[in-house]
C-alpha cells in the first residue's frame, strides 16, 4: 500500500521532472525549425506556427479516414439495415463492402493480391489440418511480407496504397492463424458451423479493422453471430456508444494536431541532428513524449475499428492504456496493443507452456513471442535492438518477481523489512529494469542512432543522468501502484453493490 504523503511527494517529483523535460523540448522548437525547415508544414493560421507532420504513420491514418469515412458510414448503415431485415446476409454484405472498397480505392492488382492470399489460405489449411503446417504457412507469408517491404515489389505503386496493402496482408496473416487454430480445436458441432468459408472471408475482410486494426481473434469476431446475428444491446444504446467513442477520437485527433504546433516530437524521431542539439532535460522530455504519442497513436489507429466493432456486436479487445501509468515491462506489453498481445499469448505462449511449466520452457515461449512480434513488425536493425531489449527486460523482471516471492526472501529480507519497505525495494528494482525497457521503445519509434544516444546519455555520460531516471521511475512506480489500488477499490465497491442487488 502506498502512503498518501509518499504518493504526493512522488506526484510532485514525477510532474516536476516531466514538466522540466517538456519545457526544454518546447524551447528547442526554433532550433529544430532551423534544422528541419522544409520538413515542417504550415499549421493552423490562427496559431502562427509551423506544424510537425514528419510521421508517415499518423499521416496514413489521417488520409485514410479523410478519404474513406463515408465508406465506413455506409458499412454501419447498410449492415444495421441488413441485421434488422435479413441478419443471415450480414456477412455477405460485409464481404461485398470490403471488396467494393478495394476496387474503388486501389487498383485491381491489389484486390487480386489480397484475395489471392485469403482464398488459398482456407483450402490449403482445410487439407493439412495440422498446427505445425498452419504455422509453416503463416511463416511463409511472413517471409513474403518481408520481401514486399524490402523490394517495393510492384513498380509504379502509389506509396499510400502500398502501405495499406502491407497492412492488410500483415493483419490477414494473424487473422488466418486465429481462425484456423480455433477451428482445429473446436469440438462443439454447433460451434463448428461458425467456421465455414463465408464467415472466414467476412472475418478476414471485415472493413473497419481490415487496414488499421486492431487484430480481433476469431473468438471475439464470432460473437456477432450469436443471438441470430443481432447485437445484445439495443440500437439507441449502441448509437450513443458509437457517437461518444468517435467523438472522443476526433477530440484527441485535434488535440494532438494542436500540440504538434509547439512540440516537434515526430521531427525529433527522424532527425538525429535535432536530437543531438537537445540538452539532457530535453532529451528525456523527448523520450517521454515519444512514448506518450505512441499511446495516442494506438488509441487513434485502433479506435475507429474498435468503436464500429462494438457497434456491430463484437467483443473487442480493451483499449490501450497510457504507458505513463504502467511501471512494469509486462504491463506495458499487455496494454499497449492488447489485441496483438492476446493473439501472441493465446496462440504462442499458451501453446508452448502452461502455468506449471518450468522456467526454461516459459523463457522459450516468451522468446518466440518476441520473435513473432519482431518479424511481424519488420526485419530492421533498430527492431533487433528493440526486440532484444524487450526480451531481456521481461526476463529480468521475471527473475525479480521470482526473487521477491521466494521462501529465501521471505525468511531473510522479508523478516527485516515491513510490507511498505518491501514494496519500496520492489519498486526500486523494477525501476532499474524499466529504464532500458523505455529506451527499447525509443529504438522502435525512432532509429538506431537516436536509441544509442539515449543509452550513451543514461549509462556513459554522467551518473546524475542515471540517478535522475531512477528517481523518476521510482516516483512513477508509486503513482502506478496508487492508481491500481484506487481501481481495485472501485472494482470491489461495484462488485459489492452488484452482489447486494443480486442478493435482494
Amino acid at each position: 500500500k502506498v502512503p498518501k504523503d509518499e504518493f504526493l511527494i512522488s506526484l510532485f517529483v514525477y510532474a516536476g521532472l516531466l514538466i522540466y523535460g517538456v519545457i526544454h523540448v518546447y524551447d528547442a522548437r526554433e532550433a529544430i525549425e532551423y534544422v528541419a525547415h522544409f520538413q515542417l508544414i504550415e499549421g493552423w493560421s490562427f496559431i502562427g506556427h509551423k506544424m510537425d507532420a514528419s510521421s508517415y504513420s499518423w499521416h496514413m491514418i489521417s488520409i485514410f479516414y479523410e478519404d474513406y469515412y463515408w465508406i465506413l458510414l455506409l458499412h454501419i448503415i447498410l449492415c444495421e439495415i441488413c441485421r434488422a431485415t435479413k441478419p443471415e446476409f450480414v456477412t455477405y454484405l460485409q464481404i461485398a463492402i470490403s471488396i467494393g472498397f478495394m476496387l474503388y480505392a486501389y487498383r485491381i492488382k491489389t484486390c487480386i493480391i489480397v484475395l489471392g492470399q485469403i482464398i488459398p489460405f482456407f483450402f490449403i489449411a482445410t487439407i493439412v489440418n495440422s498446427s505445425a503446417w498452419l504455422w509453416f504457412i503463416g511463416f511463409l507469408w511472413l517471409i513474403v511480407l518481408t520481401l514486399f517491404r524490402f523490394t517495393f515489389f510492384i513498380a509504379n505503386y502509389d506509396f499510400i496504397e502500398y502501405h495499406d496493402l502491407l497492412s492488410i496482408v500483415a493483419w490477414n496473416i494473424l487473422k488466418f492463424m486465429s481462425f484456423m487454430l480455433d477451428r482445429k480445436n473446436v469440438r462443439d458441432p454447433l460451434e463448428q458451423l461458425k467456421f465455414n468459408f463465408v464467415n472466414y472471408c467476412g472475418y478476414m475482410l471485415y472493413f473497419p479493422t481490415m487496414v488499421h486494426g486492431p487484430i480481433l481473434v476469431y473468438d471475439r469476431y464470432k460473437c456477432c453471430m450469436d443471438n441470430d446475428g443481432k447485437p445484445k444491446k439495443p440500437l439507441p444504446e449502441r448509437i450513443l456508444c458509437l457517437v461518444i467513442g468517435i467523438g472522443k477520437l476526433v477530440a484527441l485527433f485535434f488535440m494532438v494536431r494542436f500540440t504538434l504546433h509547439f512540440i516537434y516530437v515526430f521531427q525529433l524521431q527522424v532527425n538525429s541532428d535535432a536530437v543531438n542539439n537537445l540538452n539532457i532535460g530535453g532529451l528525456y522530455g523527448f523520450g517521454f513524449l515519444t512514448i506518450l504519442y505512441l499511446y495516442f497513436y494506438c488509441i487513434l489507429c485502433y479506435g475507429v475499428g474498435r468503436a464500429v466493432s462494438l457497434f456491430d456486436g463484437m467483443d473487442t479487445p480493451p483499449q490501450s492504456k497510457c504507458i505513463a501509468t504502467l511501471n512494469t515491462c509486462t504491463s506495458v506489453c499487455k496494454n499497449v496493443d492488447p489485441g496483438l498481445f492476446e493473439f501472441s499469448y493465446n496462440y504462442i505462449y499458451s501453446a508452448l507452456c502452461r502455468e506449471e511449466s518450468n522456467i526454461f520452457r516459459k523463457i522459450f515461449a516468451t522468446f518466440v513471442m518476441c520473435l513473432l512480434t519482431f518479424t511481424f513488425s519488420g526485419v530492421h536493425l533498430y527492431l533487433i535492438f528493440w526486440a532484444l531489449l524487450i526480451f531481456s527486460c521481461v526476463m529480468l523482471e521475471k527473475l525479480v518477481k521470482i526473487a521477491f516471492t521466494s521462501n529465501y526472501f521471505s525468511s531473510t529480507i522479508g523478516e527485516c523489512l515491513s510490507k511498505n519497505n518491501q514494496g519500496r525495494l520492489h519498486r526500486f528494482a523494477i525501476g532499474q529494469i524499466y529504464i532500458p525497457f523505455a529506451i527499447s521503445l525509443i529504438f522502435l519509434l525512432s532509429d538506431t542512432d537516436i536509441g544509442m544516444r539515449f543509452i550513451h546519455a543514461t549509462y556513459a555520460e554522467n551518473p546524475l543522468h542515471y540517478l535522475t531516471l531512477t528517481v523518476w521511475t521510482y516516483a512513477m512506480a508509486h503513482l502506478s501502484d496508487f492508481i491500481s489500488e484506487r481501481k481495485d477499490k472501485n472494482s470491489n465497491r461495484k462488485f459489492t453493490r452488484q452482489m447486494s442487488k443480486d442478493f435482494v
